[in-house]
């Protein structure tokens, strides 16, 4: 008869930096915070042949003017609306403000991110494929209310004190950022009154002057980190990362409002990124052996990321599902083509909160007891308002070990199984 016995293990992680956690600078964070689509900015570049000499009134139709490097701009009512460069960027403005780039493919044609439908309260977003990729809700002022995955699982929902000021909370990592004019002010965890995660202030730190987030590691009662990040005017964009101690720790290069790498300083890794998200990553697992994984896409999706190994006769792939989480990480043969093993499982909690203690014993293949207890665990929670988007755990068949993830998004415990 199959025993099984667990040790649970409290995994240390508040000693760690929230940086990567609380601003997982993703392709999935990103693609959600993309600004809505401005009908005058398409008529602008699809439907107008706009002019070419610079207005000298406020027109009431778009106009453009060539620079002279090359570069275009295109004004409407008085403002600069899209900044077009030679090699067919397209930088875009709100309130003489940038917001993002996009491009033009070299068959013409504007590639678009995605596209809106339907109306206000609730609409659709999909990508140029017709794919479904998110969902916005707005209030009857107009309001952006809460953002949602292509699940129709909450990601973000916002709160407006006024005109200038507004919150912004994060489901997923239970954060809320408060904003000011549009500019980040802090973020608590918890509740807009809970711990101090970060703040953000204009000043001179290192000899460089700019828009700093401020980020504190504790473990529970006093500080033990401090990083520095510096981003630019808008919080929108990070360079350099700073540790209290003034090393540099991490680094952001950005190309036309554009990130497409990634550089961790003190464990030698990088990320770079295209037009869709990561293309390449390469990292220390576990201090000893180095890793690089290289991604794959269908249209503007991921669907798998590979590591291959010289000279063996296996590679491990990461697959994705439909709505870019990782879902398993898998060893496969070589000449076969078949699995070898599953390396890592997994499972978001939109997939077990409504699972019957019978059903999670089946899922993990474990004893009644244990179920039992992982059953208690998930209706902890749920009492916690833990986000359905998030990571309930991560599975390791090989090594038996199931880490859990609290209602901030963190490892929070460790469970390992033995078998005798």
């Amino acid at each position: 008869m199959k025993k099984i016995v667990f040790i649970i293990i409290f995994l240390s992680f508040f000693l760690t930096s929230y940086s990567e956690k609380l601003n997982p600078y993703s392709f999935r964070h990103d693609y959600y915070k993309m600004p809505v689509q401005n009908k005058i900015q398409e008529q602008a570049l699809l439907k107008y042949k706009l002019n070419w000499k610079k207005p000298e009134i406020v027109l009431p139709y778009p106009a453009e003017i060539t620079d002279r490097e090359g570069n275009k701009i295109v004004y409407h009512k008085g403002e600069e609306k899209l900044f077009i460069s030679r090699d067919g960027d397209i930088t875009y403005f709100a309130n003489n403000t940038k917001t993002h780039t996009r491009k033009i493919l070299s068959d013409g044609s504007l590639y678009l991110y995605r596209k809106y439908t339907g109306h206000s309260p609730l609409r659709e977003i999909k990508n140029e494929f017709g794919e479904t990729v998110g969902w916005e809700e707005y209030g009857l002022d107009g309001k952006l209310m809460v953002r949602y995955d292509a699940l129709m699982r909450p990601l973000y929902k916002y709160e407006y004190e006024n005109n200038w000021q507004y919150w912004e909370y994060d489901f997923v990592n239970n954060v809320w950022k408060k904003y000011e004019k549009n500019i980040p002010v802090e973020e608590r965890i918890g509740s807009k009154d809970g711990k101090l995660v970060a703040y953000w202030v204009k000043g001179k730190f290192f000899g460089k002057t700019g828009l700093w987030r401020i980020e504190k590691g504790w473990d529970g009662e006093k500080i033990t980190d401090l990083f520095y990040t510096l981003y630019d005017e808008f919080g929108k964009e990070w360079y350099k990362v700073y540790h209290k101690d003034g090393y540099l720790a991490k680094r952001g290069i950005w190309k036309r409002h554009r990130l497409i790498r990634e550089e961790d300083l003190t464990e030698f890794s990088y990320r770079n990124r295209n037009d869709f998200g990561i293309e390449e990553e390469k990292y220390i697992e576990n201090r000893m052996t180095e890793a690089i994984w290289r991604y794959e896409y269908k249209g503007s999706k991921i669907v798998r990321a590979i590591r291959d190994y010289p000279g063996m006769d296996f590679y491990d792939v990461r697959i994705y599902d439909d709505i870019q989480n990782v879902d398993k990480v898998v060893r496969i043969d070589k000449k076969t083509q078949e699995i070898i093993c599953v390396l890592e499982d997994r499972i978001y909690f939109s997939e077990v909160k409504n699972l019957s203690k019978e059903e999670i014993k089946d899922l993990f293949d474990i004893s009644e007891e244990a179920a039992s207890s992982i059953y208690e665990w998930i209706q902890k929670m749920e009492k916690e308002e833990k986000a359905d988007a998030s990571l309930f755990g991560i599975f390791d068949p090989v090594s038996y070990t199931l880490t859990l993830y609290d209602k901030n998004n963190k490892p929070f415990m460790t469970i390992y199984t033995f078998s005798s």
